[in-house]
């Protein structure tokens, strides 16, 4: 930078006014050397010293000597080579106005001026065009100039560019740089670093107008883009030209505020899309990116790139890049600058649906990022449609979905990514609008569903807490897009459910369980499954029946069809392999580990809140495994996991998964190991077998043998257990049902005919007798096969032991599984007494049960604690119905289980008032231990205590102080406690107690009855 440049550009200033004072005397300077051109460039420097001995002295005299003294100062620093231009400037102005001879020949004379007197060529040069400016002189002698002299044309058009767009612009001087263009090979690249030299501080001082196109209103932007509309207006733009929007355009600048340099634009994609083959697809892009969003003003056009990007796929990766950054930066922009048109969103879908949706979504987040800084018209037409939108959901209801729907299909057209964002924000805001939201977007284009996925994931994958600030609830916002979630995926088939599915089993992978819900609804809405937590008891005896007895009490049927399709889908999105094993059983490990791992990962210190969500894991993958047993076939069932060893030793699954899992082949292990005669199928399912008996608890190898344990997890209750009054009720129904057909049949007068339901009826007679025939047969064929085997099922004579092993790794794990269970494990247990199963003892196995309830309680989350109520109802039943002495001689008297040491030695069968005893006993050691749990203040313990007195009310208490003692504890849980939700149990335990208050007894009676 020169020093002094404020008082050089004064100096300047001063110095023409000087020389225009005294023109005369200038004139008359040049005509004594007119005759050689280049001697009064030269005398220029002495001109000064002439000019200044006219002026007066004093003040004059002394600014002459300031002027001479700055001029020999800036000499080190070239200062007076560039004050030349101002000479030549000056010199040329006045000599063709008033002196210059028209048949002066430049070119010869400005050789002299250089040749004679050393002068800089640049200057020399300077005059010569400030002369061919003015006097429109032939320019034949430039290129000779150039080529004999050390010349740069470029330094020459910078120098004039600077001049021209700090100061005003001279006559054609466009048609002077495009001459030098022309002629001298000056390159545009060359040129644009004239027009912006800090091309940084331009897109800083611009970048916050725009990112879609930037405002004119930026003096420096404004003056280079007229600087280009005069060069390049006036002609076809070439590659030269192509060049200054390029390079702009990279910094985001939108020619769309240049009518003239929009319309060449689209004339040169016109003509590029004409002879395009598919190896110019980067050529094409170019352009393309270079337009911008402003392609829209010609649609023919914009459908027409389109159409090349359709059918020119398949890509290279970086032609498939260019594509991308096109639709990011002007297709899907431009959307939003014409009136809603389905065909233009078709033909962007058809371009879009080539891409992976995370490279589609990368394109969305590319241009939401841009809208973030639009300016007008593209901001503009955004607020448009926020609030059109807010405008259409809040009239949004079930009764004119329809109508409104219409006119938001037209908004996600021309908006899809503002409309999808606040349509999102409305559902987490209002969860009760879910489902007439999703109604109405049956409009929609593929790409507004599409966006509308991506603007889902991206809300559910943000960093937000998925927690209310208590810690004891799933917020609002998170449960209320995972119900839209499964009623979206539920509605329209278009939606790429693998994208979900993979979004699920990352954050699985990354231990954040709360992505669990998203699955829930999703098998929930599309297969019609539900998990029935609160279920009765005839519900889940029921489940003993055949498929026909449970068809006539479920409409499982009419789910079944209604629900095909989006299972299937959601089935195929699961079809997806990985190198060693299938997504859907990848997605079930990965339930089970986060079960397994819930309570020191999540992200609550509430107790309450992590059982509940501990619950609530169990359940999901209840629904799972119902929902793989619901869309495959036994067979393919079987192969969807690896074998029983591998799920063990490598993923490390619980038994209780294990034989919820594979519980339809148990049958088919037992039938294999009957035959014979092997094939491969079958040598399948004895290493099955062997696996089996390999995953063990080694506690148990010197009590219990394999055989039990493998017996015990593998068959369900509908196997042991045959519950008779279920089919009884439904003949009986049937009957009557029959019977009322007859009776119309019979009072009509056309005999001919029979009415449509009689024979439906008598069919579902027919099939109920049947089915109930061949399911005893079944259940008897599985008792007698257990009763040749069960010879051999204790090893060890230590009953005690036996029945501590016994319900610590059998009874415990299994029926803390799920409800039913619960049952079979309680009728597990009756089978044992039934089948008089040598050393175990059932007098050993309740006392243990009983003596431990305390801490069995304690150990339970509010589900598991409502399984082991079950659980211990139907114990306490089997024990009250063994106190009438005539079902205790019927079915214990002869039997091996119900055993207590002699007093000598051996065991000996005991009798009745002693078993009454007993029974008292474990009514004694259960109070006693309910009292203390009531007494503590810990809110897990007392609520599971509540809850399993609320399961066994009908079977306990019997005994008048019991009953008594328990009712003042919960009297005043009901009065003092603070919680509000053990006091609603507690309200409810007591009601129910005081119910049952007619059958107590005193303890001498209950004791001394029989």
């Amino acid at each position: 930078m020169q020093p002094h440049k404020a008082e050089s550009d004064a100096y300047d200033y001063r110095w023409v006014v000087e020389m225009r004072e005294h023109k005369d005397q200038l004139a008359q300077v040049y005509v004594a050397t007119r005759n050689d051109a280049a001697s009064a460039v030269a005398s220029l420097h002495g001109s000064t010293q002439a000019s200044a001995s006219q002026v007066e002295n004093g003040w004059a005299k002394k600014q002459v000597r300031i002027n001479t003294r700055m001029c020999y100062s800036c000499v080190k620093y070239n200062g007076v080579v560039e004050d030349l231009e101002g000479y030549a400037w000056l010199l040329s102005k006045f000599l063709s106005s008033q002196v210059l001879p028209k048949t002066l020949d430049p070119e010869a004379e400005l050789f002299g001026a250089v040749g004679t007197f050393d002068a800089d060529p640049n200057k020399i040069i300077d005059i010569y065009l400030g002369l061919k400016e003015e006097t429109q002189l032939r320019h034949d002698g430039l290129e000779g100039i150039t080529s004999r002299f050390c010349f740069e044309c470029t330094q020459l058009v910078g120098f004039h560019i600077h001049r021209s767009l700090a100061k005003v612009r001279k006559p054609r001087f466009g048609q002077l740089v495009r001459f030098l263009m022309d002629n001298c090979r000056v390159m545009p690249e060359e040129i644009y670093v004239h027009l912006w030299p800090n091309e940084g501080i331009l897109h800083t001082g611009l970048a916050g107008t725009s990112s879609a196109g930037f405002s004119i209103s930026c003096p420096s932007l404004q003056r280079g883009i007229c600087f280009l509309d005069d060069v390049f207006s006036k002609r076809d733009w070439d590659e030269r030209s192509y060049f200054f929007i390029k390079r702009l355009s990279q910094i985001g600048f939108s020619i769309h505020q240049f009518s003239t340099l929009l319309k060449a634009s689209l004339r040169q994609l016109d003509l590029a899309l004409s002879a395009a083959s598919s190896s110019d697809l980067m050529h094409v892009c170019d352009r393309v990116e270079t337009i911008g969003p402003a392609l829209v003003c010609d649609p023919s056009l914009y459908t027409r790139v389109l159409v090349y990007l359709k059918y020119s796929m398949p890509m290279s990766e970086r032609e498939r890049n260019g594509v991308a950054r096109i639709l990011a930066t002007c297709i899907l922009p431009a959307l939003s600058r014409v009136k809603p048109n389905p065909m233009l969103s078709t033909s962007v879908w058809e371009v879009l649906s080539h891409f992976s949706f995370a490279r589609r979504g990368k394109i969305y987040h590319t241009v939401m990022e841009m809208s973030q800084r639009w300016r007008d018209p593209l901001n503009e037409s955004s607020e448009r449609a926020t609030s059109a939108t807010f405008r259409i959901l809040r009239r949004l209801s079930r009764e004119n979905a329809k109508y409104l729907g219409r006119k938001l299909g037209k908004l996600m057209i021309q908006f899809p990514l503002k409309s999808s964002e606040i349509i999102l924000e409305q559902v987490e805001a209002y969860p009760n609008m879910i489902q007439p939201i999703v109604d109405s977007l049956k409009y929609c284009s593929h790409l507004a569903l599409d966006i509308l996925l991506y603007q889902l994931m991206l809300r559910l994958s943000s960093s937000r807490h998925k927690l209310k600030d208590d810690g004891q609830h799933v917020a609002l916002w998170f449960s209320a897009l995972s119900s839209f979630t499964g009623a979206f995926c539920k509605r329209y088939q278009n939606i790429d459910l693998q994208v979900i599915m993979q979004y699920i089993m990352n954050k699985l992978k990354d231990g954040q369980s709360f992505d669990l819900l998203i699955l829930r609804e999703l098998i929930r809405n599309m297969s019609g499954i539900e998990i029935t937590k609160d279920i009765s008891m005839d519900s889940i005896l029921r489940t003993c029946g055949g498929p026909y007895l449970q068809s006539l009490y479920s409409n499982s049927t009419r789910l079944a069809l209604e629900y095909t399709k989006s299972a299937m889908r959601l089935r195929k999105s699961l079809e997806s392999c990985s190198a060693t094993t299938s997504v859907a059983c990848s997605v079930l490990i990965l339930i089970a580990k986060c079960e397994q791992t819930i309570v020191p990962k999540i992200c609550s210190d509430q107790l309450k809140f992590i059982s509940q969500w501990y619950d609530e894991c169990h359940d999901v993958l209840l629904l799972y495994v119902l929902f793989l047993r619901l869309v495959y076939s036994e067979n393919e069932y079987v192969h969807i996991f690896p074998n029983i060893r591998s799920l063990v030793e490598d993923y490390n699954l619980q038994v209780p998964i294990l034989s919820h899992l594979f519980r339809r082949t148990g049958k088919l292990m037992m039938s294999a190991v009957q035959r014979v005669h092997f094939d491969e199928e079958n040598d399948q399912l004895l290493d099955s077998l062997h696996a089996w008996r390999h995953i063990m608890p080694e506690a148990l190898t010197n009590y219990l043998s394999s055989d039990l344990y493998v017996t015990f997890w593998e068959l369900e209750l509908s196997d042991i257990f045959e519950f008779d009054e279920s089919y009884s009720r439904a003949l009986t129904k049937c009957e009557s049902k029959l019977e009322s057909f007859q009776q119309l049949e019979s009072a009509k007068k056309d005999k001919t005919c029979e009415l449509e339901g009689v024979s439906q009826a008598r069919g579902s007679l027919q099939m109920l007798k049947e089915e109930r025939l061949s399911k005893a047969t079944e259940v008897r064929n599985v008792k007698s096969k257990l009763k040749r085997d069960c010879q051999a099922w204790i090893k060890s004579e230590d009953r005690a032991t036996v029945a501590l092993c016994f319900l610590q790794h059998m009874i415990l794990p299994r029926l803390k599984f799920s409800i039913i269970d619960a049952y079979y494990a309680a009728h597990f247990i009756d089978l044992l007494h039934e089948l008089k199963v040598p050393l175990f003892n059932m007098l050993f196995f309740y006392d243990r049960f009983f003596r431990d309830f305390t801490q069995l309680v304690y150990s339970c989350s509010e589900r598991e604690s409502a399984q082991l109520g079950v659980f211990m109802s139907c114990v306490l039943r089997k024990v009250s119905k063994w106190r009438e002495q005539v079902h205790f001689e019927r079915e214990c008297l002869t039997s091996v289980n119900l055993e207590i040491p002699a007093s000598v030695s051996g065991w000996r069968q005991v009798d009745h008032l002693e078993f009454v005893d007993l029974s008292y006993n474990w009514h004694l050691k259960l109070t006693k231990g309910i009292l203390v749990q009531l007494d503590c203040g810990d809110y897990m313990e007392l609520r599971n205590t509540l809850a399993v007195l609320v399961s066994i009310i009908d079977e306990y208490p019997l005994v008048t102080s019991h009953g008594l003692h328990l009712q003042r504890r919960v009297e005043c849980l009901r009065n003092f406690e603070h919680r509000g939700d053990i006091q609603t149990i507690a309200t409810r335990y007591l009601a129910m107690l005081n119910s049952t208050r007619r059958r107590w007894r005193s303890e001498e009676e209950y004791r001394c009855k029989f």
